[in-house]
């Protein structure tokens, strides 16, 4: 599968739905994380059966133990925001996830030495500003 667009409305639908079926389910936030994610590893182990027969660099694992604990960390106050009832589900959580798009993208320009183009700047601001009238 390799249309992007799709891609994006799998993950737009995916992403998004997750959130509003763990707020209709009432649990906690650790509940949530442990099971959503544990459930995240069982469906890409089972999806990526194939190409788990090769183990990468020392170097790679180290960094994707960073990356997991980096999510983890971003997992714990996501499924917070989704499951506290003082945080609104049309609001936070998805600013949360603009925010996160703010994020990748400066950081991504950076680290990759990505172009960062006059229409990239102007959409982070835009993003900010929605980020920013979500919250209101």
């Amino acid at each position: 599968m390799n249309n992007g667009l799709i891609l994006c409305l799998m993950t737009a639908v995916g992403f998004g739905s997750w959130p509003l079926i763990s707020r209709y389910a009432g649990t906690n936030n650790a509940w949530t994380g442990f099971i959503v994610m544990g459930i995240t590893a069982l469906v890409s182990m089972v999806f990526y059966r194939a190409e788990l027969s090769t183990i990468p660099s020392t170097q790679a694992l180290g960094l994707l133990v960073f990356a997991g604990v980096a999510n983890g960390i971003g997992m714990i106050a996501y499924t917070r925001l989704v499951t506290d009832q003082q945080f609104g589900m049309s609001s936070y959580a998805p600013a949360a996830l603009v925010l996160m798009v703010v994020f990748i993208t400066i950081l991504g320009a950076l680290l990759f030495k990505e172009v960062f183009t006059i229409t990239k700047l102007l959409g982070l601001m835009l993003t900010c500003i929605g980020t920013w009238l979500l919250l209101k």
